[in-house]
C-alpha cells in the first residue's frame, strides 16, 4: 500500500506545531486564527513558502479603514518571477493542467521561464 500523500495545509499545520508552537483542532480553529492574528498569519505563510524579498519588510501587516487599503510587507521589494523560478527543475512539471473535458496537458519549468521572459521583452518594447 502507498502512503498517503501530504497536503501542503497539514504541511503547514505541522509547520506552525514546530516553528510557533501552535496547534489546531481543526481547519475552523486555523482559519479564525488567521483572521485574528493577521501579522503572524502572513510572516508564517512567507516563511512557510521561503518567500525570498529583494528588499526586507519593515513591519508585516498594517490595518487600514476601509480595509482593502490595508498594507502587507511595508518596505518590502519582492520579484515574483525570480521567487517562483528559484526551485524550477526539469524533475517535474511547472503546471499540470486539466479541464472538465478530460483535456491534460504539462508545462516544463524551462516552457514558463521562456514564455515569461518573451512577454518580458514584449513589455520592454512597449
Amino acid at each position: 500500500m502507498q502512503p498517503k500523500p501530504t497536503s501542503q495545509l497539514s504541511n503547514y499545520t505541522e509547520f506552525l506545531d514546530h516553528a510557533y508552537g501552535l496547534h489546531f483542532q481543526d481547519y475552523d480553529a486555523l482559519h479564525l486564527w488567521s483572521i485574528s492574528n493577521q501579522g503572524v498569519f502572513w510572516e508564517s505563510i512567507s516563511r512557510f513558502f521561503d518567500v525570498s524579498f529583494d528588499s526586507p519588510y519593515k513591519q508585516v501587516f498594517m490595518s487600514a479603514i476601509p480595509f482593502w487599503e490595508s498594507e502587507w510587507f511595508c518596505g518590502s521589494q519582492l520579484s515574483y518571477a525570480k521567487h517562483i523560478f528559484k526551485h524550477a527543475t526539469e524533475q517535474h512539471p511547472a503546471l499540470i493542467f486539466q479541464n472538465e473535458s478530460e483535456e491534460y496537458r504539462e508545462i516544463s519549468w524551462n516552457q514558463m521561464i521562456t514564455a515569461t521572459y518573451s512577454f518580458q521583452q514584449k513589455l520592454i518594447k512597449s
